[in-house]
């Protein structure tokens, strides 16, 4: 019985060819792994950002609704239903400003057609409900640009949120 003998294998290691492949694709990975982090972290500054803006809505939907009266208080001291109206201005949160823009819509009930219009009838005193839009925006200042030259022409870092809410004046 003849033994062949066993095929020894080097054992000389990698080749520089080989090396640098590696290196490319774990380049490749780094890469797409920093430009992940980056969609990320924007991502969340938006929707941070966001929710701020849906929060200042509502507040001012919750103090809108919280009217104590009908009529104007002569006094100033408690809100009425009548003071619900059109504004504008600005809010500060986090170093940032929105701005609120609030719309008004009254609707009267017609009981002769037993429908809600916007159109006052000659009798009525106060409207039955008020639908009331508020519009908040940021990032659309002139404080917020690119660089001195560019104000930012892709809404990067800007936006707005709008919420409605029927208010009833009973």
């Amino acid at each position: 019985m003849r033994v062949h003998p066993v095929s020894v294998r080097s054992n000389a290691g990698m080749t520089l060819l080989e090396v640098l492949v590696g290196i490319v694709i774990f380049a490749i990975g780094i890469m797409a792994l920093v430009q992940l982090q980056g969609s990320l972290a924007r991502a969340a500054g938006d929707a941070n950002t966001r929710t701020v803006a849906v929060n200042i809505a509502e507040e001012i939907i919750e103090v809108q609704r919280g009217f104590s009266r009908i009529t104007h208080d002569p006094d100033g001291v408690e809100y009425a239903y009548a003071d619900i109206a059109p504004a504008e201005y600005t809010v500060t949160r986090g170093g940032l400003t929105y701005n609120v823009d609030i719309s008004v819509t009254e609707y009267w009930y017609n009981k002769a057609t037993s429908t809600f219009t916007t159109t006052e009838p000659v009798v009525a005193a106060f409207s039955d409900f008020k639908l009331m839009t508020v519009n908040v925006d940021w990032g659309n200042s002139p404080e917020f640009m690119i660089d001195q030259n560019q104000q930012t022409t892709d809404r990067l870092g800007s936006g707005d949120v709008t919420l409605s809410e029927v208010i009833s004046s009973m």
